[in-house]
């Protein structure tokens, strides 16, 4: 049951700990929480086997992994439900990286929006035509994501957005950056990390 659980929500620590404590009740008292009775730390029951420990889940870590699932489904725009109302009531044509938290955002999507923060540098565009990968947010070149090195005014001024696509840089079979870009970012020269752009 919280697996299934902690696949939908971040769970509050509380909750986990909670979870927890019923968990080592079944593990070292036949149910009963009753303190003393544990004869190894909890951590080490998560540990995997091969390393000594039990192999319980981490249900910390094991929420966070399944909430993760969520992000990848939202940045690959899987077809289902959930995604498509995902991009129609939160997203609102704003790009998935992009979006601030909010107070007012509840409670899960704040927690996946927070996952973000783990997430993004493990996930790298494969920019195809280049009409789908954001020339702006995503990571799809070897210098890193442009959103994290070129500041916003410097990025609207040579007459790109925040909805840019790879295919609105790549012209005549060449990525049109302006000339002193070159200097300020000489890693612009080298090629995208999975290229498949007609030259």
């Amino acid at each position: 049951m919280h697996v299934h659980w902690s696949s939908v929500f971040k769970l509050p620590t509380a909750t986990i700990l909670e979870i927890e404590k019923i968990c080592r009740g079944y593990l070292w008292s036949g149910g009963e929480q009753v303190k003393g009775k544990a004869k190894v730390r909890w951590k080490m029951v998560c540990t995997p086997k091969e390393n000594g420990g039990l192999g319980s889940k981490d249900l910390r870590m094991w929420n966070d992994v399944l909430l993760s699932k969520h992000v990848w489904n939202i940045v690959n725009k899987k077809n289902s439900l959930w995604v498509r109302w995902v991009y129609k009531f939160h997203l609102k044509e704003r790009n998935f990286w992009d979006i601030q938290v909010k107070k007012n955002f509840c409670w899960t999507w704040k927690r996946i929006l927070y996952a973000r923060n783990i997430l993004r540098p493990h996930i790298v565009s494969c920019i195809g035509s280049g009409e789908n990968t954001s020339l702006w947010h995503d990571w799809w070149h070897p210098i890193g994501i442009f959103s994290m090195l070129i500041s916003r005014r410097e990025w609207i001024s040579v007459g790109f957005n925040d909805m840019s696509k790879v295919k609105d840089a790549f012209v005549n079979g060449q990525f049109c950056w302006p000339s002193d870009w070159f200097d300020i970012y000489p890693g612009l020269i080298d090629r995208p990390l999975f290229d498949n752009l007609e030259r």
